[in-house]
Parts: C-alpha cells; sequence; structure tokens
C-alpha cells in the first residue's frame, strides 16, 4: 500500500528526518519519504500488519501531527489527487521550538502553509 500524508510541525530537515525515522521503524514499512518543503510524506507498507493510523500515531508519538492525504494509484507512484492545504492558525510560529504532542504545532510559520503541492500565503 502507498499512501501520502500532510506532516504538521517540521521546521527543519532534523525534524523531517526525525519523521522518516520514527515511521521507518514501524514494522512493515517498505519505504518512508518526507518532503519538509511541501510538509508530505510517502509511505509505502505491508497493509496487513500496519494500518494508516499506526502510521498517524508513530508521526504524533514523534512530536508532530498528520494526516492521511490521499492513496496513490496502483502503480503510477502518484496520489490520485490533491488535497487543498489550510492556513496556519494565527499566533502560531516563528519561535524555533517544535511540535509536542499534544497538537501544539508552534513551529509552523504563520506567513504560510504547504500541504499536497498546494500553498497559501
Amino acid at each position: 500500500m502507498k499512501e501520502r500524508y500532510c506532516i504538521t510541525g517540521m521546521t527543519c530537515s532534523a525534524c523531517s528526518s526525525h519523521v522518516e525515522k520514527a515511521v521507518s521503524r514501524l514494522e512493515g514499512i517498505e519505504k518512508a519519504s518526507v518532503n519538509l518543503l511541501a510538509e508530505n510524506m510517502e509511505v509505502s507498507y505491508d497493509e496487513g500488519r500496519l494500518s494508516s493510523g499506526d502510521i498517524i500515531a508513530a508521526v504524533e508519538k514523534a512530536g508532530y501531527g498528520a494526516e492521511l492525504l490521499s492513496k496513490a494509484a496502483p502503480g503510477s507512484g502518484q496520489a490520485p489527487g490533491k488535497r487543498k492545504g489550510r492556513p496556519a492558525a494565527e499566533g502560531q510560529g516563528g519561535s524555533g521550538s517544535h511540535a509536542s504532542s499534544s497538537g501544539d504545532f508552534r513551529g509552523i510559520s504563520d506567513s504560510a502553509y504547504v500541504c499536497g503541492n498546494v500553498s497559501h500565503v
């Protein structure tokens, strides 16, 4: 199974690496690839051993947010559609702090939100 997720709370390459490693450690993951700038992650996994909920839980345990964007079209390597992004909440951002597992995403820039290759400024 190949799926794409929106990942929130990443502010630097160490964040994206941390998310990628957290998901890659799950039994049944074939490949996990995080794109910091697009704020998304593409995952290939054995659906007999894992669910999208398990993947989201691993991301949240690492201190970030995750939401399933789409299932990739079989054999295409591409997601069948794009999801519109959401603007970041006012007052969040800027100080370089990282997301906490409670959903406090202070690291999200309040000037732009990018997810699913759709950017809002």
